[in-house]
């Protein structure tokens, strides 16, 4: 378990499997960290199974996989596009005129960025 950080689980199971034990002077004073902070979350019970069961298979706990949807969360919103223009063709016959006036547009935000053509 060396040279990687432990999992919840891991440190849960290791404090247990030594509990009691207390060596004299093995104490190392550490830097102070800031704590993270307790969220309380309603789910449904379903939710919350399918939530546990998920956890299990994967060897973390709820915990670990709540936060890991929440970091998941947090990147998919520094990646979101908010359309401010939106475009569209317009098509329109010229009284006595004997040609379509037709101006493409596009609604695809991929397409925003690409050169519009125009065709008559």
């Amino acid at each position: 378990m060396a040279g990687r950080d432990l999992t919840e689980r891991e440190r849960r199971e290791l404090a247990y499997a030594h509990r009691g034990e207390v060596v004299d002077g093995s104490a190392e004073p550490v830097e102070p960290r800031r704590l993270g902070q307790m969220v309380s979350l309603r789910l449904e019970t379903d939710t919350i199974v399918a939530l546990r069961e998920i956890a299990n298979n994967r060897g973390i706990t709820l915990s670990d996989l709540l936060r890991e949807a929440a970091g998941m969360i947090i990147e998919a919103s520094q990646y979101s596009r908010q359309i401010t223009d939106l475009s569209y063709e317009v098509q329109w016959l010229e009284p006595r005129a004997w040609s379509w006036k037709v101006v493409d547009h596009t609604t695809n935000p991929s397409q925003l960025d690409q050169e519009l053509s125009t065709t008559a």
